[in-house]
């Protein structure tokens, strides 16, 4: 299944969240998200401070996607699930660095994606400071 929000679509839930900053759960899995989408949903995210869990798995993000994300995470200090599985995800500085900030998350999924073992032992050392962190998804 592939919902196919699209570029205009996703343009008009950024712009939404201005008016939702209570918002708690947010799954935009399999929209086909690449880059621009991720970046366009990133700049609304960042008035969704109560955000607590967000999926987004079965998408097209890369790297500059991530890279748009992790800008969020500095600012949704309440983020306790992250579900970026089945993605086209392979560099993981960006990621862990963020990461760090997000201490209360407690459940991160990146199985699906194209991360090594190299990439792996980045992502471990950036969920470290989460106190909280019980559950990690990475299957290589």
């Amino acid at each position: 299944m592939n919902n196919s929000i699209g570029r205009d679509g996703v343009k008009a839930l950024a712009e939404s969240f201005k008016k939702c900053r209570n918002l708690q759960i947010l799954n935009l899995s399999m929209n086909n998200f690449g880059s621009a989408e991720i970046q366009t949903l990133s700049l609304g995210l960042k008035d969704c401070p109560s955000l607590v869990e967000l999926y987004l798995t079965d998408n097209k993000i890369e790297h500059d996607g991530v890279q748009a994300l992790s800008s969020c995470f500095l600012l949704c200090s309440n983020l306790k699930v992250l579900d970026l599985s089945n993605n086209v995800i392979a560099e993981a500085d960006v990621l862990a660095d963020s990461l760090k900030h997000c201490t209360k998350l407690n459940w991160l999924n990146l199985s699906g994606n194209l991360l090594d073992r190299k990439a792996a032992v980045k992502i471990i050392s950036g969920i470290n400071q989460c106190s909280s962190f019980r559950k990690l998804n990475i299957l290589l």
